[in-house]
């Protein structure tokens, strides 16, 4: 499939949360807070993801390829940013989302001697943009993220939310 076929749309749901239960997920704590680490680590990924694609973005020549990867950004930015959002829930509950973050960041992300970085420069050391390539792949599984979504808030998954 050409990448002219097919155009991603980023949606902006801007999710309005009000009075989230302390265990919100089925009244269990180990499920909720097994998510709320999910709202704590997922902004940072997405960023990374957001990162790992743009490296490549000015070798793409087909114009509808370049538009699709700047729609994937915008898609993950506004994941990062909704994951984000939740943290105001936690905080009013009395969890602490940003100092975690920040270990994050500091550690896997973006400071000058995260895993990231230290990937990047290693690999990039042993062959040419082996280090953005390696950065790169890392997005495989966000996608099969995405896949697994889907098919979980499909109303014929048998599992589904929707259908609970």
């Amino acid at each position: 499939m050409k990448s002219s076929q097919v155009k991603l749309k980023v949606r902006n749901p801007n999710f309005v949360y009000g009075d989230v239960p302390r265990h919100w997920i089925l009244d269990n704590p180990y499920v909720t807070h097994f998510v709320n680490s999910m709202h704590v680590v997922f902004p940072e990924g997405e960023k990374f993801f957001i990162r790992s694609v743009r490296r490549f973005l000015k070798d793409v020549k087909d114009p509808a390829l370049k538009a699709n990867i700047r729609a994937f950004c915008g898609q993950e930015g506004v994941h990062a940013k909704e994951h984000e959002n939740f943290w105001e829930v936690m905080r009013a509950q009395g969890l602490k989302p940003d100092s975690f973050g920040e270990f994050m960041n500091t550690v896997f992300f973006v400071k000058e001697y995260s895993v990231e970085n230290l990937v990047f420069n290693i690999f990039n050391k042993i062959s040419p943009r082996l280090g953005d390539k390696m950065v790169l792949s890392t997005a495989g599984p966000n996608i099969m993220v995405a896949i697994l979504a889907k098919a979980v808030f499909e109303e014929n998954f048998p599992f589904s939310p929707i259908s609970i």
